[in-house]
């Protein structure tokens, strides 16, 4: 199971469009810390051409 596998299965279980998480909320649910770049809007980018593991995780759960 990958790293953000946990991350992906939460925000599909969500039944309101729209899912907002804090980074507390994310770690806990992941059971690791985010990367540092998570602070910046780029991180979540939906860059499909230099995605990492945690942008897959959320845009594959829409």
């Amino acid at each position: 199971m990958g790293v953000y596998d946990q991350l992906r299965e939460h925000l599909k279980r969500q039944r309101l469009p729209e899912a907002i998480l804090s980074f507390e909320e994310i770690e806990a649910i992941t059971k690791r810390m985010l990367h540092n770049s998570a602070a910046y809007p780029q991180w979540w980018e939906d860059d499909t051409e230099h995605r990492d593991a945690a942008q897959h995780a959320w845009a594959d759960a829409a």
